[in-house]
């Protein structure tokens, strides 16, 4: 075997191994086929890699490998000083029958392939192994009850995490991602050895996931609990704050399975991190009003698509005249309960307006966050069938914003027509300007 590293082949230990010498020191070592030897060269590479929910070296991703379960030791990687090892001359190699060593030696052994491939395959193993002993785990019962108490709690990630999914008697039924951008509401089952349990399906409290506890914090579950984090977490001066208001009407729809018309009315007031949420009554009822001006008076607007829909109080507000509303939400911090309050809410269509755009009339977009840069209605005219009409809400902060989004309105070439009001004040407390426009053919 070359300095590059490879699998061995060979008899097993019990046959006799495969008996090898370290030229520099005369030591004799012991190998057996089937085991991974990797290059002096990466095993002292300090570059950090992902794996397991964790930034580690190659050297320790090959130490959490070969202790998998107890069948070899942990490497010392402490050895390694700087890019060298301490034994300039010699091998690092164990003197027992550890499943992965690593040395500077020649051999018969054939050469294979390089470090990257091998630990590629390696960990691809490692990750399938340790999906199946979590479904052995279940089939033995676990740490996991099915009877026990539950709590529907929200998570916020440290890092985006690609989750293997578990049926009831174990079996890998799906994988997800979950992204550490958004705020995700599961079923808190409880703490199993290093990772949390959620229940994706809340109905049935089926379909499992486990997730690090260093990559997770679970809020809004009992602050008696060990090592949960409260509601707290939210009103911290970082990127999930919420207002005292939001934080209320996370914790009503926590809790809640129906709900009273106050309840609702409540519930609809979240705001989160979307401009689609701070539309008032009076700017909804603006918006339809501006709609149905700007369109010629023989054109019908049969179907309407609400592009950005956020907890649905733009689409509650639909004229009774208009035959079909479809929506779209846009990927936020908080998609997931935007979904939720738009059920309590609304009976509402979702399609993706690729699956639509033969029948819609009209398009409605509010912009998700302040001083957008440019229009983006011919994303949507362009796809469309026939001619629609396309209105648009933004809101910016600033009196140039507005001007050189505007510009882009006005540098559009063709049979557009252009309306453009303005209304001089903000959707939220930081805009300054609010502009509502609608573009149709002429």
């Amino acid at each position: 075997m070359s300095a590059k590293g490879g699998i061995t082949k060979g008899k097993s230990h019990k046959e006799g191994g495969i008996p090898m010498i370290v030229k520099s020191t005369g030591q004799k070592v012991e190998l057996e086929g089937g085991e991974g030897v990797i290059n002096k060269k990466n095993m002292a590479d300090t570059k950090l890699h992902s794996f397991d929910g964790k930034e580690m070296t190659k050297c320790e991703i090959a130490s959490e490998i070969n202790s998998d379960n107890n069948n070899g030791v942990t490497i010392d990687c402490d050895d390694i000083v700087g890019k060298k090892y301490k034994y300039d001359k010699g091998g690092n190699v164990s003197e027992n029958n550890n499943k992965l060593v690593s040395f500077d030696a020649t051999s018969e052994v054939n050469e294979l392939s390089d470090l990257d491939n091998l630990l590629g395959e390696t960990m691809i193993d490692y990750e399938f192994q340790k999906v199946k002993r979590k479904a052995n785990k279940f089939r033995k019962g676990g740490n996991v009850l099915l009877n026990q108490k539950t709590e529907v709690v929200y998570v916020v990630l440290t890092n985006d995490c690609d989750c293997y999914v578990y049926d009831r008697d174990g079996n890998n039924v799906n994988e997800i991602n979950l992204d550490k951008e958004k705020l995700y509401r599961l079923v808190y089952f409880g703490v199993d050895n290093k990772e949390v349990v959620f229940a994706l399906d809340e109905l049935r409290k089926e379909n499992f996931i486990y997730i690090d506890k260093e990559k997770v914090n679970v809020v809004g579950l009992n602050e008696m609990v060990k090592g949960i984090k409260p509601y707290q977490y939210f009103t911290n001066d970082n990127e999930w704050r919420l207002i005292e208001n939001d934080i209320k009407i996370l914790e009503l729809i926590r809790t809640r399975k129906s709900y009273k018309v106050n309840e609702k009315y409540e519930a609809s007031n979240f705001r989160g991190d979307n401009l689609a949420n701070y539309l008032s009554t009076k700017i909804n009822k603006m918006i339809y009003s501006l709609l149905f001006k700007g369109k010629q008076s023989s054109y019908k607007i049969n179907n309407l698509f609400i592009n950005n829909n956020g907890v649905g109080n733009l689409l509650s507000l639909a004229p009774n005249y208009i035959d079909n509303v479809y929506i779209n939400f846009v990927e936020s911090k908080y998609e997931q309960i935007e979904r939720i309050i738009d059920r309590i809410q609304n009976d509402s269509n979702q399609e993706n307006y690729s699956d639509v755009k033969e029948i819609i009339d009209a398009v409605i977009h509010v912009y998700k966050d302040s001083n957008p840069i440019a229009d983006v209605s011919n994303l949507f005219i362009s796809e469309a069938k026939k001619n629609i009409m396309f209105l648009g809400i933004a809101e910016f902060t600033s009196e140039k914003a507005s001007i050189d989004f505007q510009k882009t309105l006005y540098g559009k070439k063709g049979e557009e027509k252009i309306l453009v009001y303005k209304i001089k004040e903000g959707l939220s407390n930081y805009g300054i300007e609010t502009l509502i426009y609608n573009i149709s053919k002429s």
